[in-house]
């Protein structure tokens, strides 16, 4: 039993140990640094709570007298049990995953000794005289296990909206996130089922871009891509390991510098401090909507009272009702003399398909008559029969539907504020959808138009003379958002971006580069306005295959031998040249250690396989 108890405490001092040095060499955000301080508080009040409701039961039962070996025996025993179901420790021990279990070390350390020290002093018998003591001690360690856990979310961090410079008359800047929303899906850009009427009144109002790409097919890169104006490589943004590079800016670092309250409601766990986009925000809300103790929703998963079907809801993320409850609740609590900068990423088209309002059989055609249509796809290579097929982009449809009515409340909160009129609100996604066009399902494994090519949307202040309601065909991508931002503002920040303002002239012979780099076979991608080269790298980084398309006359990327291009076009030696040199940029990437738990809401995404 000494045995035991040393070396839980010799594991707890080593994991806060090395805790301590990741947060001293900027490995580990800050902000991890109270969620550290909490989850040990949640782990060692729950433990200690455990142990007194031992004692209180011994007491009640009159047990004890003789040997103490069973009771601290039991108690141990019984805080194994508790760590197992609410920590990563018991998937880690499964898979031998030692990153894992280090990383809870810190929390569950502390917390087996604050155990095995109440057990100690509770072995020697009942005590009678104690109970009432006990029982406020009980007390008070329910209402520090349920603080400290609603407060040890790893991506929830909040500070003081009002800290900060002079009030400005500067326009308040929205950003709107959709993840895996494809244009083609939207009536805007010609879709002929009625997915988005908030989304069109919008583009009514600003300039709607037909050709507006992603830099990655997935969410991470492409909102590093988003929030920096640089490629991912630049950023450290690469493979599912990767966070943020510690040198990269960040829209709300920047919008922060000119005294803007600065916030984010998000529902992906890529755009959180575990990977170094909490950077410049006030406020960023990444947390779960449906189980605030993750710990519980842990045990249930483990002991197997939730089912497949149920873990893929679990997940932490908001849906679009949540998310924007939360933003309408911000607006009308921010403080009205700050200009702010409020970003809103949604993630309801994201697999798997369960519109909260069961609605897809409007969008279904003769599909409506499926009792049981698929929720997610089927394995890559795998077609579909035409029923389920169709049934299945019916409840991708309802998912973006779903997005567009509670999209339309944010814009009738601006509008009752008196903001609408005033703001900057960028409307976009992190990337696109397979539905089979090239033999696969989701993204993130390609990268063919149907998962770069994104919406974009810009409606800019009131006070701007550039005309509304019009489309703009120019080449354009996520990293134009920012130097747009900074055109707007007309601010003066010391930075070098390769990419230019949407409203500034954009040349002709403009190229829009993208990548792949989640699993092997990496690959990279070139635009031009006509034309696109796809190549696919061998494992020390040599191109081992190329495709050229034609898109004037091949937008579907068919035919990929680079013939029938019309007048104008680059030769395509040119353009592998200048693939090449975009891709020495790269920066060394940042490593972050995936948990258990995060691994299980990325393999819930479909990220890990």
């Amino acid at each position: 039993m000494v045995l035991v108890c040393t070396s839980l405490f010799l594991a707890g001092c080593t994991g806060l140990v090395r805790s301590g040095a990741r947060l001293a060499a900027g490995i580990l955000p800050a902000a991890y640094l109270p969620h550290g301080i909490a989850l040990t508080a949640a782990i060692s009040a729950g433990a200690g709570l455990a142990a007194i409701l031992f004692a209180l039961a011994s007491s009640r039962f009159r047990l004890g007298g003789g040997d103490a070996v069973p009771r601290v025996s039991a108690l141990v025993l019984g805080y194994l049990t508790f760590w197992v179901v609410t920590t990563s420790g018991f998937a880690a021990l499964l898979t031998f995953n030692a990153s894992s279990l280090m990383s809870d070390l810190p929390a569950w350390g502390p917390g087996a000794i604050a155990y095995v020290a109440a057990g100690l002093w509770l072995s020697r018998g009942p005590r009678p005289a104690a109970v009432g003591r006990l029982k406020v001690a009980a007390l008070a360690l329910v209402f520090v296990t349920i603080g400290a856990t609603l407060w040890s979310h790893p991506r929830r961090q909040t500070q003081d909206l009002r800290a900060g410079g002079p009030a400005t008359s500067r326009p308040p800047v929205i950003l709107v996130l959709v993840d895996t929303l494809r244009p083609d899906h939207l009536s805007v850009y010609g879709y002929d089922k009625p997915t988005s009427p908030a989304v069109d009144r919008l583009a009514k109002d600003g300039v709607t871009f037909t050709r507006a790409f992603a830099q990655a097919p997935w969410t991470r890169p492409s909102c590093g891509a988003l929030f920096t104006a640089r490629l991912p490589p630049e950023v450290g943004l690469r493979g599912i390991h990767d966070s943020l590079s510690a040198s990269a800016r960040t829209i709300p670092q920047f919008l922060k510098s000119e005294a803007y309250a600065t916030a984010g409601i998000v529902s992906s766990v890529h755009v959180s401090a575990a990977y170094g986009f909490e950077r410049g925000f006030d406020d960023l809300d990444i947390g779960p909507s449906y189980v605030m103790w993750t710990g519980v929703s842990k045990a249930l998963r483990r002991l197997r009272l939730l089912q497949d079907r149920d873990r893929e809801g679990l997940y932490p993320r908001y849906d679009a009702r949540e998310l924007t409850d939360r933003a309408i609740r911000w607006l009308n609590r921010r403080d009205p003399e700050r200009p702010f900068f409020l970003y809103l990423h949604y993630a309801d088209p994201h697999q798997p398909y369960r519109p909260a309002e069961d609605r897809w059989r409007e969008f279904a055609g003769a599909a409506r008559s499926l009792e049981q249509p698929p929720a997610a796809p089927p394995p890559q290579g795998t077609p579909l029969p035409p029923d389920q097929h169709a049934a299945l982009l019916a409840r991708y449809d309802a998912e973006i539907a779903y997005f567009d009515r509670q999209f339309e409340r944010v814009i009738a909160t601006l509008k009752a504020l008196g903001l609408y009129d005033s703001s900057m609100i960028i409307l976009t996604a992190d990337h696109g959808e397979e539905f089979f066009e090239h033999g696969g399902w989701g993204h993130a494994h390609t990268l063919y138009n149907e998962l770069l090519r994104i919406p974009l949307i810009l409606k800019l202040p009131s006070s701007r003379s550039e005309p509304r309601g019009v489309t703009d065909r120019r080449l354009a991508s996520s990293m134009d958002v920012l130097p747009t931002v900074k055109h707007v503002l007309g601010a003066n920040w010391n930075a070098e971006w390769s990419a230019p303002s949407l409203l500034a002239p954009i040349a002709n012979d403009r190229l829009v580069v993208a990548y792949r780099h989640i699993d092997h076979p990496h690959q990279r991608t070139i635009y031009t306005a006509d034309q696109k080269l796809i190549e696919t790298l061998g494992p020390s980084g040599q191109v081992v295959r190329q495709e050229r398309y034609c898109l004037g006359t091949d937008p579907e990327e068919k035919d990929g031998d680079g013939r029938g291009c019309g007048p104008g076009t680059i030769e395509w030696s040119q353009l592998e040249t200048r693939l090449a040199d975009a891709d020495r940029r790269g920066v060394p990437s940042d490593k972050v250690n995936i948990d258990t738990d995060t691994a299980e809401e990325l393999r819930a995404l479909g990220y890990i396989r």
